[in-house]
């Protein structure tokens, strides 16, 4: 944010520049030796912000169809999850085929309202009868902290929207002061997530799942209600999280292999592709909780904590401002970041790939278990 300001008053600017033009605007101007790095830095802000929002969409769809899931088990019927994804996908396409975001206003305006409601009722079941699960560790093992950290990153990170928002408002310096929308936005947001979170642990222990609208009475129709409206929103939140990724890698589609004689029908058949994608990453990798640590820890963190302090020094180095202080802050700031995704993308691998393979041992031992009895004579 400062240096989106520092460079739009620098270049008398009418308007924010969005991040990864802040960020190749900001080389542009900085020293000699960064100058030449100016489009290569806007291409990989791209490219992570890609990364992230298509990563965001796949966790999407991971949630809708466990939560799909578990509705469908109180009436009765078990279907697995990559079934019901191939179900959920059909009304995902259909609205990421809206072009214009204001038409999608109303439906996000409601699905805010439906996850306010679902985090309510969360504390609601948490707090109810709460005792103190037998599995509850009041501390992590060391070896469980790389994965803490990309789930963090991944509930915090909202980089790409941060200079947008302080674009549109009335007052722009208001958005980042110290009193300001950002930090009482970011408290309030810390304070519910820490106070749910630990809560839901206590009640639930290692049994908490990716989401804890999963963890849910199973056998309440409240519970269901819960989960559905969560469902609902989430589903419609998908075209909002799409938006940017589509944009980004459109424009260079244009640019690069552009104009189409049938441009509309190229765009809409794009969408559809793009949307695909992402379904075809959720139906390998169904499982939530992993899913959203591993889309944090990589993508999340490199523009949340590695993009952020160096261009700091950049702007600091070309102004003659670098002092002591902002030299050991962005070192800091930026070998953690290089560590919390190095190992947090690594144990978020590990783990992705146990899982696939526990789950191909219990398939394998299903199949030859049904093989057995049926050739016995």
């Amino acid at each position: 944010l400062n240096a989106c300001t520092e460079i739009k008053n620098q270049l008398d600017m009418e308007q924010f520049p969005d991040f990864a033009t802040t960020v190749e605007l900001c080389f542009q101007n900085g020293t000699e030796k960064v100058q030449k790095y100016a489009t290569v830095m806007r291409r990989i802000v791209n490219i992570f912000l890609c990364l992230t929002q298509l990563g965001f969409c796949c966790v999407y769809i991971v949630f809708v169809a466990s939560t799909t899931q578990q509705i469908f088990e109180w009436y009765g019927h078990n279907y697995n999850v990559q079934g019901i994804m191939a179900v959920v996908i059909i009304p995902i396409i259909l609205s990421c085929l809206i072009r214009n975001l204001k038409y999608l206003a109303p439906v996000s305006a409601l699905a805010n309202v439906f996850l306010f409601i679902g985090a309510v009722m969360c504390m609601y079941y948490a707090i109810k009868n709460l005792e103190i699960h037998q599995s509850v560790k009041y501390a992590a093992g060391i070896h469980e902290l790389p994965l803490f950290f990309g789930t963090a990153l991944f509930a915090f990170e909202g980089i790409g929207t941060v200079i947008p928002l302080k674009s549109d408002m009335k007052d722009p310096p208001r958005f980042d002061s110290l009193y300001g929308v950002l930090n009482i936005g970011k408290c309030s947001v810390m304070v519910m997530y820490v106070l749910l979170g630990v809560l839901a642990y206590i009640k639930y222990g290692h049994e908490i799942q990716g989401s804890v609208t999963l963890n849910l009475p199973k056998d309440e129709a409240t519970a269901q209600a819960v989960k559905g409206c969560t469902g609902f929103a989430i589903m419609f939140t998908y075209a909002i999280q799409f938006y940017v990724p589509f944009q980004i890698l459109w424009v260079w589609i244009l640019e690069s292999q552009g104009p189409f004689k049938y441009s509309l029908t190229m765009e809409m058949g794009f969408r559809v592709c793009l949307v695909l994608l992402t379904f075809v990453l959720a139906e390998a990798i169904p499982y939530l909780d992993l899913f959203i640590s591993l889309v944090g820890a990589f993508s999340s963190t490199a523009l949340a904590l590695l993009i952020p302090p160096v261009l700091e020094y950049v702007m600091a180095s070309k102004t003659e401002k670098l002092t002591k202080w902002i030299l050991f802050k962005d070192a800091f700031i930026f070998i953690v970041g290089v560590l919390g995704t190095i190992t947090g993308t690594y144990e978020s691998i590990r783990a992705i790939v146990n899982q696939i393979q526990n789950a191909s041992e219990r398939n394998a031992n299903f199949v030859a278990k049904y093989w057995v009895s049926w050739s016995r004579p």
